[in-house]
C-alpha cells in the first residue's frame, strides 16, 4: 500500500518540477482517458513497439474470442498536446481471484511489460508482492522522465496518445479485462494523469474514460462507445470591450486548444481577423486570448474548426457564432468625502 500522492512521489524522484505548484490538481486534462486495444499475441514476446502509435483510439479493437492468446495494450488517449504526459496512475481488473494473476478462470495474465521509464506497482496485500500489478486488482504508477521523454505524440483528432503498458492475456471463459483505478493507496483511489510542465494532476473520469477488452463478451472503448451519438455545437460567444478575452460556449465538453482552430473577426470586416494567441478549455467553455482588444459595441464572429467532443464527434464544418462586445461596467470609486457624506 502506498502513502504518498502521485505528484509528490514523482517530485521526490526528481522527475517533475519541484516548487509551490507541486502536486496541484488542476483538471486541465480531464478529457484524457486510458483506452484498451487487443491484437494477436506476438510469439516472440511482448514489445511496446508492436503497437501502432498512429492508430486513432476510436479504431482500437476491444473484442476478442476465447481460447486465442492476445496482447492487450493500455493507452493514454486524448491528452492535451500542449501539456503532454509524464505519468499515469491506474489499475487493472479481470475475473480472477483478487490478487491472483493466473487461476485458469476467465482471463489469465502470462506476461507483462511496462512501456514507461519507471513504474511503481502495488497490490491488495502490502505484505505480498505477488498480489501486485498486473495481478487482478493491482495498481500502478507509470512515469516518463518529463525532461527527456515527455509523451507528446499526436494522433489526428485525438491529441496525444501514449502507450503505458502491454499484457499477454489468455481467456478460459468469458471475461472483461478492464482499466481500473489504482485502489490500493492510503491516500485513496487514483485514476490520474500528470502533465510534463507540472507536476499538475488531472483526475480522469472512471469508468467512462476507462477501456475494457471483452473476451467472449462485450468490451468498451471510451473513444468511440457509449450513449453519445451527437456532435458538439456552438452555443454562444461573449466578450467585453477594451479587453482581449472571448468566451466560447459549446453544447458539451470538447477538446481542441490549438489556436489555429479559432478565428475571430469583426462581422462587418471578415478580412481583418484578430490574432488568437492562446486557447484554454475547461469542459464546454473555451477562453480565447486575442492579440488586441475588442471594441465596445462592435459585432464579432467566431469561426471554429477541428474541435471534437470527448468521444470524437467533430464540430460541424464552418461553424460560427456572433456576439457584440459589451461596454465594460465602470468601477465605482469610493472617496473619503463620499464616505463622510454617507455616514453622517
Amino acid at each position: 500500500m502506498r502513502t504518498r500522492s502521485f505528484a509528490v512521489f514523482a517530485t521526490i524522484l526528481g522527475l517533475c518540477a519541484a516548487g509551490p505548484a507541486s502536486g496541484q490538481l488542476n483538471n486541465g486534462q480531464q478529457q484524457s482517458m486510458v483506452a484498451a486495444h487487443v491484437q494477436t499475441h506476438d510469439t516472440k514476446g511482448l514489445k511496446c513497439s508492436n503497437w501502432n502509435p498512429d492508430m486513432p483510439c476510436d479504431q482500437f479493437v476491444i473484442n476478442w474470442p476465447l481460447g486465442v492468446g492476445a496482447d492487450v495494450y493500455f493507452i493514454i488517449a486524448n491528452a492535451d498536446s500542449a501539456l503532454g504526459v509524464s505519468g499515469v496512475s491506474l489499475g487493472v481488473d479481470y475475473g480472477n481471484t483478487p490478487g491472483v494473476q493466473a487461476d485458469g478462470q476467465g482471463c489469465d495474465v502470462f506476461g507483462y511489460l511496462s512501456c514507461a521509464d519507471l513504474e511503481y506497482t502495488n497490490g491488495i496485500d502490502m505484505n505480498d508482492t505477488s498480489t501486485e500489478f498486473p495481478s487482478a486488482g493491482g495498481g500502478n504508477r507509470l512515469i516518463w522522465v518529463r525532461t527527456t521523454n515527455c509523451q507528446r505524440h499526436v494522433v489526428p483528432y485525438w491529441q496525444v496518445e501514449a502507450l503505458a503498458c502491454v499484457f499477454y492475456v489468455y481467456a478460459y471463459g468469458p471475461d472483461q479485462f478492464t482499466v481500473d483505478m489504482n485502489r490500493n493507496l492510503m491516500t485513496g483511489p487514483e485514476f490520474e494523469i500528470v502533465d510534463c510542465p507540472g507536476p499538475a494532476l488531472s483526475d480522469m473520469a472512471w469508468p467512462s474514460h476507462a477501456g475494457v477488452v471483452g473476451f467472449g463478451t462485450n468490451g468498451y472503448n471510451p473513444c468511440g462507445s457509449g450513449d453519445d451519438f451527437y456532435p458538439p455545437t456552438l452555443v454562444s460567444a461573449s466578450g467585453i470591450g477594451t479587453t482581449n478575452l472571448v468566451t466560447v460556449q459549446f453544447s458539451e465538453g470538447v477538446f481542441g486548444s490549438d489556436t489555429s482552430y479559432y478565428t475571430v473577426y469583426p462581422t462587418a470586416d471578415p478580412s481583418s481577423p484578430l490574432a488568437v494567441t492562446d486557447v484554454t478549455i475547461v469542459g464546454s467553455v473555451a477562453t480565447l486570448t486575442l492579440a488586441s482588444n475588442l471594441v465596445s459595441g462592435v459585432a464579432y464572429t467566431v469561426a471554429v474548426t477541428n474541435v471534437r467532443d470527448y468521444v470524437g464527434h467533430p464540430l460541424a464544418g464552418n461553424s460560427t457564432v456572433s456576439f457584440v462586445a459589451t461596454v465594460p461596467v465602470p468601477t465605482e470609486r469610493t472617496t473619503w468625502g463620499r464616505l463622510k457624506t454617507q455616514y453622517r
